[in-house]
């Protein structure tokens, strides 16, 4: 059962959860890379057909990847560590969250290009204005430098953008066959031409942040900064003065 970019698989359960389902979420169709797991209890749900219960799981993947990134776009902090790192050191939870945004700013990218684009033309600075409501110039970069590394061998993406592409600091995820779990975040339904313009935009937006000082008070700024209220005191911290 396919919920959004994830995928499903759920079985009627056993023992204590007699009368539930058992839940695996993965990220391919293949069902080949589990992010997630999770059980149904017979009193979660009146689940009288099947298609209540495949509601109700539809519902609460849904939820759950929700908030997920939610909590990760507050951050805005892509995670840029493996799998097998992720495991080691007990991060899956934010490898999980991670992955999911991923997923999600992949399709928002595609949207986004093929909603600006008309009349042969793309006004990549407006879609890219739309994407950074939603999500962090950083993991926009991430999804762009991923989805033009599984490109390198098209001519239609520039030289330059394929070496900017290979200096973003996100690691190949090797899986157990050596495949990068990484290439499912490739935006692969907008022209190549198209995904070329939008990347030189955000190249430009990346090298204007990274221009842009931080601005900070000076020194003057803060001695003439006028100094906080003092609080009233209360009765009981004057009798303790005395």
């Amino acid at each position: 059962m396919k919920v959004g970019n994830l995928y499903v698989h759920y079985i009627m359960d056993s023992g204590e959860n007699t009368g539930g389902f058992y839940c695996e979420v993965y990220s391919d169709v293949d069902m080949t890379n589990r992010l997630d797991y999770f059980c149904v209890h017979p009193n979660d749900c009146d689940c009288r057909s099947t298609n209540d219960v495949e509601q109700y799981i539809r519902t609460y993947v849904s939820n759950e990847s929700k908030k997920e990134m939610e909590t990760v776009e507050k951050k805005n902090i892509p995670y840029s560590k493996t799998l097998n790192y992720a495991i080691e050191y007990g991060e899956t939870q934010d490898y999980r969250a991670s992955y999911k945004a991923n997923m999600a700013c992949k399709t928002a990218i595609s949207e986004a290009i093929n909603k600006h684009y008309k009349d042969n033309c793309l006004d990549s600075k407006s879609a890219l204005d739309e994407l950074t409501e939603a999500f962090s110039l950083a993991r926009i970069a991430i999804i762009t430098a991923v989805s033009i590394r599984e490109q390198d061998w098209d001519g239609r993406i520039s030289d330059k953008n394929k070496t900017w592409a290979k200096s973003i600091p996100f690691p190949v995820d090797a899986d157990d066959w050596n495949r990068d779990r990484n290439a499912v975040f490739r935006v692969s339904n907008v022209h190549s031409g198209l995904l070329d313009l939008f990347a030189n935009t955000v190249r430009k937006e990346l090298e204007i942040q990274k221009e842009t000082p931080v601005k900070k008070d000076s020194l003057l700024e803060k001695i003439n900064r006028p100094l906080p209220s003092a609080l009233p005191k209360d009765k009981s911290s004057k009798e303790q003065e005395l």
